[in-house]
Order: structure tokens, then sequence, then C-alpha cells
């Protein structure tokens, strides 16, 4: 799955390049949205993986170290280290693949699947991790803020806004952060979306609201 994964960044790095843009035009292609959706399904399948519920139990925590490991592998060759060690060098596997996300939806599986890590793992100094990452999608001007209804788009970037402040390291300076410049530039004349939080337009004011 790892090595599937990769390949598809790779594809999508190619395409898009050092610029981080999407390409409006290219979005529209079948095989970039064949590509897009086979990207998110192997997240899906992985996040599936590691949010089993078993892995809480004590008898399976070393099968669970088992396969951090293997995506630990990715990154380093770990040896005899533990969970929180672990856990660092998975996240930051996963963490390279957030640089060439070709759609929302792919960004809120990867999201998924380091935060359902995370979790298994109970290590909470990995939470700031989550917070910055969904922060990092909210921040990004994405194709379906055009393409998707208000409320499909809204429902797509609900998991990003709850983790993005629940996994925040202060998460009331977050609040206000997000509450006086980014609400802020959203009150501007003619503005459509905030310029720091793209994602945050009057379409979606409701929802990072509540």
């Amino acid at each position: 799955l790892c090595s599937y994964a990769e390949r598809m960044k790779d594809y999508f790095e190619n395409l898009m390049g050092d610029t981080d843009v999407i390409v409006d035009a290219a979005c529209k292609d079948e095989k970039w949205n064949l590509m897009s959706s086979c990207f998110q399904l192997l997240f899906d399948v992985l996040g599936a993986l590691f949010a089993w519920p078993g892995f809480g139990s004590k008898s399976w925590r070393e099968l669970f170290k088992q396969a951090l490991t293997a995506l630990a592998k990715r990154d380093d060759n770990p040896k005899n280290q533990s969970i929180q060690e672990l856990t660092g060098f998975a996240c930051r596997y996963l963490e390279t693949f957030s640089q060439h996300v070709p759609k929302l939806t792919v960004a809120v599986s990867l999201n998924a699947l380091i935060e359902s890590i995370v979790q298994q793992s109970r290590v909470s100094e990995f939470q700031p991790v989550i917070s910055a990452l969904s922060g990092t999608f909210l921040k990004q001007r994405w194709p379906e803020i055009e393409s998707e209804k208000a409320n499909k788009f809204n429902e797509l970037i609900q998991p990003l806004v709850r983790s993005h402040l629940q996994f925040a390291a202060d998460s009331i300076d977050l609040i206000k952060t997000i509450a006086t410049e980014a609400f802020g530039e959203l009150r501007e004349e003619d503005a459509v979306a905030s310029k720091s939080y793209p994602t945050l337009g009057r379409f979606s004011a409701s929802l990072y609201h509540r």
C-alpha cells in the first residue's frame, strides 16, 4: 500500500511541480480524477487499518507496533524503538504526502489516517502535528471550493476544522486568531473568502463559527 501511495505522490508531484499550485484545468481531467480517487482510497484503507479498535488492547499492542514499524521503515530504519518514537517516524513519513495532495477529499483521508495513528499511539505530544497538518489544508485554495455545493464543501472541511482546533497546542489562542484575523479578512468589502484561510468563506462561515 505504501509503495502504491508513493507512486501516486510521484505522479502528482511531476504534474504539479514545485509550486504546490493546483491547476483547475488538470482537476477536470478524467485521469487526474481517477488517480485522485485511487490516492484517497489508499489512505482510506490504511486509515481503516490503523483505526481498528483492537489496537487499544494490551494483547494487540505489539501488532500495532509492527504496523507502525512498517510505516516508519519508509522514512528511516528503526530498530527496537518505542511506540512513541515509531509514531514520530510514521507521522513524518505520511506528512511528505501532504505537499502534493491533488484534492480536498484526499487531504481529509490523509489527515484522518494520521489522526488515527496518533490517537492509537496514546502519545499526546504528536497531537499538534494533526492540528498543523489540518491547518495547512484549510489554508489552501481547493478546486472543490468552486465545484462543490456549499453543504458538500462544508461536510468535507468539517473534520479538518475540528482537528485543527481540537489538537492545537493552544486552542484558545488559535480560535482568537481565526476570529480576529481570518474573519476580519472575510468582512472586508467584496471579500468572498479569507486570505489566510481560503476555506473560510461566506458559504462556510457558519461551520467555522460553530
